[in-house]
């Protein structure tokens, strides 16, 4: 037969296993449900950053054919005010200065020949 203290001490130490079993289980169930809060928000912006990504190529797109558009009209402006082939080559090396000096020395010559009229 088993001495009293012996069962007791075996009484605590059954109690602090089960213990340290359920304390073990409750951490254990913690880092699972952190780990699927933490899969979740990964899922989360994973999605975003593709909607990003896709949203940054519709802009890209859209950059593009606005600067398709401003070169297309910027041809158009040049084939109207140049004369002659000679002129749109010359016209067309312009820079983006240049033409602004150039068009406001035409407004000038335009606006004295109308006041002498």
């Amino acid at each position: 037969m088993k001495p009293r203290w012996l069962k007791i001490l075996l009484a605590i130490l059954g109690g602090l296993a089960l213990a340290m079993l359920g304390i073990a289980v409750f951490l254990d169930e913690r880092r699972e449900i952190a780990f699927e809060r933490y899969l979740e928000k990964k899922r989360a912006l994973l999605r975003r950053r593709k909607e990003l990504e896709e949203q940054d190529a519709l802009d890209q797109e859209r950059l593009r054919q606005i600067e398709r558009e401003m070169e297309e009209a910027r041809r158009e402006f040049l084939k109207k005010c140049a004369g002659s082939r000679d002129e749109l080559s010359r016209v067309e090396a312009m820079s983006a200065e240049e033409v602004a000096d150039e068009t406001t020395r035409l407004e000038k010559i335009l606006r004295r020949r109308l006041e002498r009229l």
